[in-house]
């Protein structure tokens, strides 16, 4: 069996956008973690580090530049 290293992303979106980036999340084979809902949503999740550029740069372009980089918890 083939031992992946993980990273762990956080980020925040506006309400409008959490469908959206939930389905991007799971398509990408992403493992959700917490979600929380302030002012905005606050996504965590991890996935594959190799696949991690890929998936910021599509949860960028599906957000039009209304997704926000947090550091990791």
């Amino acid at each position: 069996m083939l031992l992946q290293r993980m990273t762990a992303l956080r980020c925040t979106v506006p309400y409008a956008l959490e469908g959206r980036m939930r389905r991007e999340l799971e398509a990408a084979g992403a493992l959700l973690g917490e979600v929380r809902h302030g002012a905005q949503v606050e996504l965590n999740f991890q996935l594959p580090e190799t696949q991690a550029p890929g998936l910021k740069a599509r949860l960028d372009e599906a957000g039009q530049g209304r997704v926000g980089w947090l550091a990791p918890a």
